[in-house]
Order: C-alpha cells, then structure tokens, then sequence
C-alpha cells in the first residue's frame, strides 16, 4: 500500500510516513509494534482494506510491524470488525476471490 494511495481512499488527505522517532513522541507510553490491533489506540481511526473482507480471519503479527520475531495471531474477520469498528475502505487493488482464511 502507498500513501498515495490511502490519500486517495481518504478523499486527498495529506498522508505521508512517519518516523520512528517522531511515533515516540506522539506516542511516548508505547513500544513500537506492541499495540494491540483491537483498540482504536489514542483515538486514532484503524482502517481495514475492504479486499480483507473477502476472508474469514485476519492474522495479526504485532511484532513484526517493528522487524522483530513475535507470535501471530488469527482472529475472525467479523470479530475484529465488531469490536474495532474499522473505517473500511479500498487500499489495494482489487484481489482474485478466496475462499476461507488465508494460509501463510
């Protein structure tokens, strides 16, 4: 995914990559990749690429966002939407159908 092409997804707004150094000083409680994938950390909005949709469960690896070696985790697609209640839009382009979950 590119920040263009969030921007698009997200009316034009300006989107661009953030360091590290600067998600520290925005977020100074927090370690980088350990921030559970169910909460709207902060208040933040959490996005779901709408081609996800079409599986199952989704599979979290929060440690590696950051390079690092971590356990894994599935959850059902229909959960994760319940409880995060992600603002769903296109991110990639559109995927081939599957059936069930994805296999890493």
């Amino acid at each position: 995914m590119s920040a263009g092409r969030l921007s698009q997804a997200l009316a034009g707004a300006r989107v661009e990559p953030m360091l590290e150094s600067e998600l520290d000083s925005i977020f100074p409680d927090t370690e980088l990749g350990h921030m559970g994938p169910f909460e709207s950390p902060f208040g933040t909005e959490v996005y779901l690429d709408e081609n996800l949709l079409q599986f199952d469960a989704l599979v979290f690896c929060p440690k590696m966002l950051c390079g690092k070696k971590g356990q894994c985790f599935r959850v059902p697609a229909k959960d994760f939407q319940a409880l995060v209640h992600p603002m769903v839009v296109r991110l990639s382009p559109p995927a081939a159908p599957a059936s069930g979950s994805a296999t890493w």
